[in-house]
């Protein structure tokens, strides 16, 4: 099977829709053991309106980066300066869920990693689920550290240190 060559690039505007749409998939994938669809519908809804995306897409404080198979959006990451302090945080990263294992999202990541680098970052945190299996595995193996003192509710806090530049 001819694999389609697959592209790492800023997020545009006209890319909002699939956006959306990997962040549906991947949702459903990956939390509809832990919350309720209706749950899981409102939240994106409200997390991957229109209006937000546009907003984060332009916001030059951080960076939103697609993966696209052809035209076709699989996937998205976007990282940037954290609003409560100033640290730097890695605010979603979700692939259409046949696309896991794939390596994209390490990809995705030393792509966001540099940029991160560039701005002087030492390091960056997410939260990931507690029941989200993937997840968790996902960012041990991508270098993150669990530091339990730092976890909100459900949320494992995961940090990850950064070499300088």
């Amino acid at each position: 099977m001819h694999m389609t060559e697959l592209v790492l690039v800023q997020a545009q505007v006209a890319d909002i829709p699939a956006i959306q749409d990997v962040a549906g998939e991947s949702w459903r994938a990956t939390y509809g053991h832990i919350f309720a669809s209706d749950f899981i519908d409102q939240f994106l809804a409200r997390a991957y309106r229109a209006e937000a995306l546009r907003q984060s897409i332009a916001n030059d404080q951080g960076l939103f980066l697609v993966a696209k198979a052809g035209d076709h959006v699989v996937g998205f990451c976007e990282v940037g300066e954290s609003q409560q302090n100033a640290e730097f945080v890695l605010f979603r990263i979700y692939l259409l869920p046949s696309y896991w294992g794939r390596g994209i999202g390490g990809r995705l990541l030393a792509i966001a990693e540099r940029w991160l680098r560039e701005r002087g970052a030492t390091g960056y945190f997410c939260y990931v689920h507690s029941q989200n299996e993937v997840g968790k595995t996902f960012y041990q193996k991508a270098g993150f550290a669990h530091l339990p003192e730092r976890d909100r509710e459900d949320e494992w806090y995961m940090w990850k240190p950064l070499e300088a530049l």
